[in-house]
């Protein structure tokens, strides 16, 4: 074998290393990356009202690393959707439909609890909300091809500039993520990550470059990063960062059992946060008319990873739980 094809051959090897089953250990783990950053930053949020601003999210006119935890987040589901694509030779498949079925019911049926307190309005859009929501039609655009979904992605932030220039769409939408109507403009994120699916560390690589090549003219074009104004140089930013990120786990091997874990129980993680930040909200709004208690942020951030921590503990007796049971039951 020659050096090139051998270097080929590492590269696969290593991308493919990582799975453990049919899991994606690396993917998981940038998944559990993107909710642990949610489950952080929303209960320092609620915790405390006077943040530092590193510890900040969701803030107009700022670039702020809390706001890459959601973008993280789609990246990787656009990557489990370009996944679940490759496993069928037609997207038509009963089984396939299924599964998106089953996984976008799991999504709504969550976000029916959940978003008086994430959202502040029944059904209203969240994270999860809108992970939902894009899910078909992310999926759709994938089965066509890379073709089409860069199309599609470069399509959409085209038309985003196009209708805030002519006053269709607000620069600074005042609902949260911009809402239902406006949910769309988060799809692009969603198709980068399944341009990174199944793919060397070399590919990626190129990848990377060529959406840097990207922000770059998209930044001139239509100005700064602001994920609170969907821009669309926050969402090739936000590829980058999940291709980037990507490629270091990739090419490192890097390993985190209990963030994997998160990774690959992401809707359980969500509900278990809640069972604490949905008290604490209600309470911050009845008793302050606001969102957010007055602690100090040492005290936000002691509170918000001993939860984490007792989420974690939480779910892993709930596996334990399952699996005596079915070990009895197979008795």
């Amino acid at each position: 074998m020659g050096t090139t094809e051998q270097a080929a051959g590492n590269m696969s090897a290593s991308a493919s290393s990582s799975r453990v089953g049919s899991r994606d250990t690396q993917l998981d783990l940038l998944r559990g990356v993107a909710v642990a950053g949610m489950f952080f930053f929303s209960f320092v949020a609620t915790l405390s009202d006077s943040l530092p601003e590193i510890l900040t999210h969701n803030v107009p006119g700022k670039l702020l690393v809390g706001d890459f935890v959601l973008t993280l987040f789609l990246f990787c589901s656009g990557v489990s959707l370009a996944l679940v694509s490759s496993r069928y030779t037609t997207v038509w498949a009963r089984e396939v439909w299924r599964k998106l079925i089953v996984r976008i019911l799991q999504m709504v049926g969550v976000s029916v609890f959940i978003t008086p307190f994430s959202a502040a309005a029944v059904l209203g859009m969240d994270e999860m909300m809108l992970n939902a929501v894009l899910t078909l039609p992310a999926f759709l655009v994938i089965a066509c091809g890379r073709v089409w979904i860069v199309l599609c992605a470069l399509g959409v932030w085209v038309l985003r500039d196009i209708f805030v220039s002519i006053g269709v769409v607000p620069a600074l939408p005042t609902v949260y993520l911009g809402g239902y109507p406006l949910a769309v403009f988060w799809l692009p994120i969603m198709l980068g990550g399944a341009l990174a699916w199944s793919r060397t560390e070399r590919e990626i690589a190129r990848q990377l470059m060529v959406w840097t090549a990207l922000l770059v003219v998209v930044v001139m074009l239509s100005g700064w990063p602001d994920k609170m104004a969907l821009a669309p140089s926050f969402g090739v930013l936000s590829v980058c960062v999940g291709l980037g990120t990507l490629l270091v786990f990739r090419r490192y091997g890097v390993r985190c059992h209990w963030l994997e874990y998160f990774g690959s129980k992401p809707l359980r993680m969500w509900c278990l946060m809640f069972c604490l930040l949905g008290p604490i909200r209600l309470y911050a709004s009845v008793m302050y008319k606001r969102m957010a208690l007055s602690e100090s942020p040492f005290t936000a951030v002691v509170v918000s990873l001993f939860w984490m921590g007792c989420c974690y503990l939480i779910s892993k007796g709930w596996d334990a739980l399952a699996l005596g049971r079915r070990v009895s039951t197979e008795q």
